[in-house]
């Protein structure tokens, strides 16, 4: 599945770079008229060369962004949300988690997020914890945990979070973050 995932991505490249160096050479070409001698003469003069260099070099920004902080997605089985400060939310075979330091892999299930913090409820797969709820704060890259509602919304009160809006899935972030423009404009 990765194999195949990974083939559509560099043909989606492929096609994004070839739309993008036919926008950039045909509005250079027809904005600007190039004095005989200058850089953009030649390359005026050597079409197919410039939109050729030209698909290259932004094949290969598209490529290397690919798996940039801002424009990793996953592939195959494996997805990832930025989340910021540098932090993200991973899923693989529908388990979604965090990956706190000084912790191992926290299975979440449903969430929030928010600039500073992630927060909502834990997956039942977490056995080895008894708690129910977290709050994991992306500035200081540290988890905590709940057990009782309580707490936790005492917790979320001094934070000054929101508890009125609906907990939603690593699917519905996913698709909120990575469809529409993204989808299209970027690989």
């Amino acid at each position: 599945m990765v194999l195949i995932h990974f083939i559509f991505e560099l043909f989606k490249i492929s096609i994004q770079s070839a739309i993008y160096s036919s926008i950039i050479f045909f509005s250079v070409l027809s904005i600007v008229k190039p004095k005989p001698g200058s850089l953009l003469y030649f390359f005026k003069k050597r079409q197919a060369l410039t939109w050729i260099s030209s698909w290259v070099v932004i094949s290969f920004g598209l490529f290397f962004f690919m798996f940039s902080y801002k424009g990793d997605h996953g592939l195959g089985d494996s997805a990832r949300i930025p989340i910021g400060h540098h932090r993200e939310i991973h899923q693989i075979d529908l388990l979604s988690y965090v990956k706190p330091k000084n912790n191992g892999a926290i299975y979440i299930y449903e969430f929030i997020i928010t600039d500073d913090y992630v927060y909502g409820k834990l997956d039942k797969y977490n056995i080895e914890l008894n708690q129910n709820y977290f709050v994991y704060d992306l500035k200081s890259n540290a988890i905590q945990l709940f057990d009782q509602a309580t707490s936790f919304k005492y917790f979320l009160t001094s934070k000054n979070l929101d508890q009125e809006s609906p907990y939603q899935t690593f699917d519905d972030h996913y698709n909120r973050y990575w469809n529409g423009w993204r989808f299209w404009l970027l690989p």
